[in-house]
C-alpha cells in the first residue's frame, strides 16, 4: 500500500508544464521516463484499433488511435482492471493533467468524462497539440527538402546525415513521414562535391526511391510499406547511413594520396 506522500509524488507530473509549444517528442521521452519511474506505464497500453490480439503503448503509438477509439477501448479494457490497476489509471491521468499548463489543462480536463480511462487523457492532449503539430510537421518537410550539404561546414556528410535523421525520427515518430522526403533527401546528397565514386551509388538509390514511390503510391497498409522499404534497403535511416558510409570512405581512400602530395610539397620549400 502506497503511502500518501509516495501517492502525490506519483499524481504530481512533471517539472516543466507542457504547452502548445513544446515539443512533442520531448514531452513523451520525460512521460515515459516519469510514468516507468512510478509504475504507471502499465495502464498506458491500450489494444491495437486495426489488431485484437495486439496491445500498444499509446504514448509512443497515438497515431494509430482517436479520441474515439481510445475511449470504445478503454471502456472495455477498465473492466479487466484490478483494484492496483484503477488506482495507477487514476494517477496516471492526475499526473498528466498535472503536467499540464492552465490552458491545456482547461481544454482536456473540461472533454474528460468520468469514466475515461488513461489512454483517452493523452489522446484528448494529443488531439489538442496536433492543431499545432500538423503545422510543425510541414515546417520538417520543408526544412529537410531545402537542407543542402552545401549549408554545412566543409560540406560534412555525416554531420548533414545526423540532422537530417533527427528531423526524419521526428516525422516519423509522429506517423507523418512520406517517402517522397527519402527522394528529396538523396538528391540534396546528389549535390555535395563527392565525385563519381560517391554519386554514382546515389544515383541508383535515387533511382530505386523514385520507384518505390510509384509501387507504394496506392499501398494503404503502413506495415507492408515499411517491410518493402526495409526490404530494398530504402528506409531514411539505411540511406543515410550509407551515404555517410561512402563518403567516410571516398575520404579516407584520399587520405594516402593527401599525404604524398604534402610531403612532395614540403621537399619542394626546403632550402637549396
Amino acid at each position: 500500500m502506497l503511502s500518501q506522500k509516495d501517492e502525490a509524488y506519483r499524481e504530481k507530473g512533471l517539472e516543466e508544464k507542457i504547452t502548445k509549444s513544446i515539443d512533442l517528442t520531448v514531452v513523451r521521452s520525460k512521460l515515459v521516463a516519469h510514468y516507468a519511474h512510478y509504475g504507471l506505464d502499465t495502464v498506458a497500453y491500450l489494444r491495437d484499433p486495426s489488431k485484437d490480439d495486439e496491445m500498444k503503448f499509446v504514448i509512443d503509438d497515438y497515431p494509430r488511435y482517436t479520441v474515439d477509439s481510445a475511449r470504445e477501448h478503454g471502456v472495455a479494457q477498465s473492466k479487466l482492471y484490478d483494484s492496483y490497476d484503477l488506482v495507477n489509471d487514476r494517477t496516471a491521468r492526475t499526473a498528466l493533467l498535472s503536467s499540464l499548463d492552465t490552458t491545456l489543462y482547461k481544454t482536456v480536463h473540461s472533454a474528460l468524462l468520468p469514466d475515461d480511462t488513461f489512454p483517452v487523457a493523452w489522446m484528448l492532449l494529443i488531439e489538442e497539440l496536433q492543431l499545432i503539430s500538423i503545422q510543425r510537421f510541414a515546417d520538417i518537410k520543408l526544412k529537410i527538402a531545402a537542407y543542402k550539404p552545401s549549408q554545412v561546414s566543409g560540406q560534412n556528410i555525416k554531420v548533414f546525415c545526423t540532422k537530417v535523421k533527427e528531423l526524419c525520427n521526428e516525422l516519423d515518430n509522429a506517423g507523418q513521414y512520406e517517402l517522397a522526403t527519402t527522394l528529396h533527401i538523396v538528391e540534396n546528397l546528389l549535390e555535395a562535391d563527392g565525385g563519381l565514386l560517391y554519386t554514382l551509388p546515389l544515383i541508383e538509390t535515387q533511382r530505386k526511391v523514385r520507384a518505390a514511390i510509384v509501387k507504394m503510391g496506392f499501398e494503404d497498409d503502413k506495415q507492408a510499406i515499411k517491410a518493402y522499404l526495409i526490404q530494398e534497403k530504402l528506409t531514411y535511416a539505411k540511406v543515410l547511413e550509407e551515404a555517410s558510409r561512402e563518403y567516410k570512405n571516398l575520404r579516407l581512400g584520399s587520405l594516402p594520396c593527401m599525404r604524398r602530395m604534402s610531403r612532395f610539397h614540403r621537399v619542394d620549400e626546403e632550402p637549396t
